[in-house]
């Protein structure tokens, strides 16, 4: 197996999806805690982990 290390444009660009990933899950959840906030028996730690 080849042990290569990554560049240091590949690192960041690894970390630029990740914190692009990020930011676009954490306004999903907040989307949807909002939007199945008001059902009734449905908490709102219940739905942000949906």
């Amino acid at each position: 197996m080849n042990r290569e290390k990554l560049s240091l444009a590949e690192k960041m660009g690894y970390g630029m999806g990740d914190a692009g990933c990020n930011m676009v899950g954490g306004a999903v959840k907040t989307r949807d805690r909002h939007v199945v906030k008001p059902m009734p028996r449905i908490t709102p730690s219940c739905s942000s982990s949906l």
